[in-house]
């Protein structure tokens, strides 16, 4: 007995959405070895300026375990270009990059973001190469929106509807 699936136009679905459920988007890549992360994020900079036209540094600590204590074995340090009014961020760290959208429309707007922070990393860095690049997406729904959210109405097109 075959099973027929319908075929559903996806950019037809898409048009039906009323407002993005998606509220925060995180891609981060993994690198083999460590960089220079000042030196990297400087680069960025210029590209970058206009989007994310805060900057931060920000010193985090490893640690290690001895016998009897766990303690600091070494400072590394981030920088931070933002866009406050957005709350969307770039961090580059030794040995990640990682864009977190707040703010996040279209998936098309953050693979572009990928493809120039990449443009400006791999020609510096070519042989250190990419372990993991890891995308996840967080929903999150303000309390006022809770019962809205419930009715599905606010969200989608009648059409999508039961």
């Amino acid at each position: 007995m075959p099973f027929n699936v319908p075929h559903v136009d996806r950019k037809e679905i898409i048009k039906s959405f009323k407002k993005h459920i998606l509220n925060t988007v995180i891609l981060r890549m993994d690198f083999a070895d460590i960089f220079d992360a000042k030196e990297l994020a400087s680069k960025m900079v210029a590209k970058f300026a206009k989007d994310f036209p805060q900057r931060d540094e920000e010193t985090e600590e490893l640690l290690g375990q001895t016998e009897f204590a766990i303690v600091p074995v070494k400072k590394i340090t981030s920088y931070i270009m933002r866009n406050n009014d957005t709350r969307n961020y770039i961090k580059v760290s030794q040995n990640s990059i990682l864009l977190e959208y707040k703010t996040y429309e279209t998936f098309e707007k953050l693979i572009e973001i990928f493809n120039e922070v990449l443009a400006i990393y791999l020609p510096v860095y070519a042989e250190n190469k990419i372990l993991r690049v890891g995308l996840r997406k967080i929903n999150l729904f303000d309390k006022e929106e809770k019962n809205s959210m419930e009715k599905f109405e606010g969200y989608f097109n009648e059409l999508l509807l039961p």
